[in-house]
């Protein structure tokens, strides 16, 4: 499951908030920007109202959100010019704190559809709880009991069977070339007969039970 972070001021807002999305999402209300993970947030509720607000969010997007690229920005204001200042941060939705529940049902089917078509998986990673973006893995490495998950921003060591990972992905961008190892076709730089060099130049072995599978998905002759 994704964690919530909602930042919103007006204890009234922040009520309507978590009565009206209701879509299966831990959800954690506060107005403390000091307490944000990066590698937590998915949703991002903030309140901007003034330049003070506009200010306190440019800093917290510097130092985390801007090294978060799955995080969807939501502002909330009473001022809808405020709209003109904000469009630069690209956020999913800009909801008028007059038309809060009108502009809430709105975000929540645009939300829905964003996770529809999002090229993206949840995993658990320690402590923290990660959407990530399958377009950015490299490849899937399996190790005992534990998944290694290579990206372009680093690993993350998940406690998961690598057939229920692929499964559970439900994309067709990877491919399954060994009992212990699934690569990103999009990364694939040269083809051989015992293994794959991707474009990270991580050489992944083509298991001889998995060489079948593999000619018949990425078309290779031997």
């Amino acid at each position: 499951m994704v964690k919530v972070k909602c930042f919103v001021k007006d204890e009234k807002s922040a009520y309507i908030i978590n009565e009206f999305l209701n879509i299966n999402f831990p959800e954690y209300i506060t107005n403390n920007f000091n307490m944000v993970d990066s590698k937590d947030i998915f949703l991002f509720f903030v309140e901007v109202n003034n330049i003070f607000d506009l200010k306190n969010f440019v800093k917290l997007h510097d130092e985390c959100l801007k090294q978060t690229s799955e995080s969807n920005i939501i502002f909330i204001s009473n001022d809808d010019m405020m709209i003109f200042d904000l469009l630069v941060y690209k956020p999913l939705y800009f909801i008028r704190a007059s038309k809060l529940q009108e502009d809430l049902l709105k975000m929540k089917i645009v939300l829905k559809e964003n996770l529809k078509t999002s090229n993206t998986v949840t995993i658990k990673s320690g402590t923290a709880i990660i959407r990530l973006n399958l377009k950015n893995v490299y490849y899937i490495e399996s190790l005992g009991h534990y998944l290694i998950i290579h990206t372009q921003s680093g690993k993350y060591k998940i406690r998961e069977k690598l057939v229920d990972f692929i499964n559970r992905m439900n994309s067709l961008i990877f491919v399954r070339t060994h009992k212990s190892y699934a690569i990103n076709i999009n990364f694939i730089d040269k083809l051989f007969s015992s293994y794959i060099l991707l474009k990270s130049c991580d050489k992944i072995p083509i298991g001889r039970n998995f060489k079948k599978n593999v000619q018949e998905i990425l078309k290779i002759i031997d």
